[in-house]
């Protein structure tokens, strides 16, 4: 594999949640977002894809970086390892987009757009250092790179362009402290390191069938805290975690309730019968509405039998999770009253007892869907802030300071 590199340099990134999620919409990614996580002893998100790990290099002393991190030092050339994407990183300033390749590459149920199919049918097969290179010379993964870094990161860049070139590989706020991101994966009952400074993956063990792998690897990083010798109250590392996408799983979320807010109006109307209910002309909202008033007001002076019934109330054993699936449906009106169901309107006690549930059940999805709907507008709200903090992020505010302050000069 030859050596370029001369095409395409990086720039510095921040440790930001919001500038990684554009980052990979700018892979051509969907249905994918990265958060910060707050809180190591907070039970993690089990969805998770995986975990970029942001710690404090510690230059060339690899034997005290490895104390402190590294939980195996043992690289396994196993067949997993050799269906397993990894690419080592070959360029400075990289490894944030060498830790979201290495962990958006080993996804199959995501849509990963043409630019990174394209590296991953190219580096089938090949080992992390010829992976690496690909990924170096992919000029375009370096524009969407270097599209989100500060207009200072940009500016030493081109002066290390212009002058000679530096071979160091890590992430650097500064001369004095240097950062590094690090990737971390479940693959074929493994958690792997995916360490884009290493030359292999690194398997951290198998996890047991009954553990979720983002416990394991809960424990598995608290135990290296517990370990290491940090007790500064300086700040050395951050995580954040690569998730399905917020946005669409509550757009999800709200189609299904939506779908099943139609399915009870349905079972309703045919409890009901109502010619009130069947005007083509009236839309699903107003349908349900008059329908549900007609359905309150029939049935108000109607006594049940059961003292205990709470004929208004959420059906007891049903949460809102549960109503997200069809099944609940079909098992508790169509299995559990299944006799009390008909075409016809009979008012009998038992009968009531049904409908009255079931407008309970309805308007407990109403309030479901209103709640979810305030969901997605923080959430789209959340991500018009993250494109705001982009835009002020890579803004080059130095012409205008130096003008106004030149400005000022002149008057005095």
């Amino acid at each position: 594999m030859q050596k370029q590199f001369e095409e395409e340099s990086w720039a510095e990134l921040e440790s930001d949640p919001g500038l990684f999620t554009l980052l990979i919409e700018d892979f051509g990614v969907s249905g994918v977002a990265v958060e910060e996580i707050y809180d190591l002893q907070s039970p993690l998100n089990s969805r998770t894809y995986g975990f970029i790990f942001l710690f404090k290099w510690l230059g060339e002393h690899r034997r005290g970086r490895r104390e402190l991190w590294d939980f195996s030092t043992q690289s396994k050339h196993n067949v997993a390892n050799h269906r397993l994407f990894f690419a080592k990183q070959k360029v400075s300033n990289s490894c944030a987009t060498y830790a979201l390749l290495n962990i958006l590459l080993n996804l199959n149920d995501i849509t990963i757009g043409p630019l990174l199919k394209n590296i991953k049918e190219s580096t089938e097969g090949l080992d992390p250092e010829s992976s690496g290179i690909i990924v170096a010379n992919t000029g375009e993964l370096a524009r969407c790179h270097n599209k989100h870094a500060r207009p200072d990161a940009v500016r030493e860049l081109n002066k290390q362009t212009n002058g000679p070139v530096r071979r160091s590989v890590v992430y650097s706020s500064s001369k004095q402290a240097r950062f590094h991101f690090s990737s971390y994966i479940q693959f074929d009952g493994h958690l792997y390191e995916l360490d884009s400074l290493k030359d292999f993956p690194i398997d951290l063990g198998e996890i047991s069938a009954n553990t979720a792998w983002t416990d394991y690897f809960q424990k598995i990083v608290l135990e290296r805290f517990s370990n290491s010798d940090v007790h500064s109250n300086e700040i050395r590392y951050n995580l954040m975690a690569v998730i399905p996408c917020p946005i669409m799983e509550a757009e999800e979320k709200l189609r299904i309730l939506k779908a099943n807010v139609q399915i009870l109006t349905q079972i309703l109307e045919k409890f009901v019968g109502s010619k009130l209910t069947t005007d083509k002309k009236l839309g699903v909202d107003e349908r349900r509405r008059r329908l549900l008033l007609f359905c309150e007001s029939s049935f108000k002076s109607t006594k049940c039998n059961d003292s205990k019934c709470s004929c208004y109330s959420m059906p007891s054993g049903i949460s809102i999770e549960q109503v997200l699936s069809h099944s609940v449906i079909n098992d508790w009106f169509f299995h559990r009253n299944r006799k009390f169901i008909n075409l016809k309107l009979t008012v009998s006690s038992a009968q009531v007892v049904v409908i009255k549930k079931l407008i309970a059940l309805l308007n407990y999805v109403d309030s479901g869907i209103a709640q979810v709907k305030m969901e997605i507008n923080a959430l789209k709200e959340r991500k018009e802030q993250f494109l705001v903090d982009d835009a002020r992020r890579v803004h080059d505010y130095e012409p205008f300071i130096r003008t106004f302050l030149t400005a000022m000069a002149e008057k005095k």
